[in-house]
């Protein structure tokens, strides 16, 4: 059995990628405003990086992945914007949906927290990835890819 190989630069992508989350979190224990902007908009975004990295591999042949990033990419963005502008009137009543969910885990006294908050981090991240992979199921059924891929646009577009 060959055991797998990985490369030093993915390593490197990686260590990288979780410097930057640490970061934003270290910011975001600083400004209590923030938290729910990187709560939300931190694992979509670690996502898509990982789904651009897959995708350099070979540019153009995978259409799923090109919809799942740019319908990601749109609902990061409308996310982004909700939560920095609208999160008393959008943000915080959505997650007031998941609040008995967090009441009936909640008291258990050795992990409240750590639970709390992968409720939160879940209740804002599913429609995120829900809307990232309908534009994955469209892009592959349609099959739309870059101009240098192989497939092309449908005639009706």
């Amino acid at each position: 059995m060959k055991v797998p190989r990985f490369r030093i630069a993915w390593g490197m992508v990686a260590i990288a990628i979780a410097a930057l989350d640490f970061a934003a979190i270290r910011a975001s224990l600083d400004i209590p405003e923030v938290g729910l902007l990187v709560l939300g908009a931190l694992p979509m975004a670690n996502v898509l990086a990982v789904g651009i990295l897959v995708g350099q591999q070979r540019p153009g042949s995978r259409p799923f992945l090109l919809g799942f990033e740019v319908f990601g990419a749109m609902a990061l963005a409308v996310y982004v914007i909700l939560a920095t502008y609208l999160h008393h009137k959008a943000v915080e009543p959505y997650l007031g949906l998941f609040i008995p969910i967090v009441e009936i885990i909640g008291p258990l006294p050795f992990i409240p927290i750590p639970i709390q908050v992968s409720v939160v981090v879940i209740a804002l991240g599913l429609p995120q990835v829900a809307f990232a992979l309908i534009g994955g199921f469209l892009s592959r059924k349609n099959r739309i890819t870059t101009p240098n891929g192989q497939h092309r646009l449908p005639a009706d577009w």
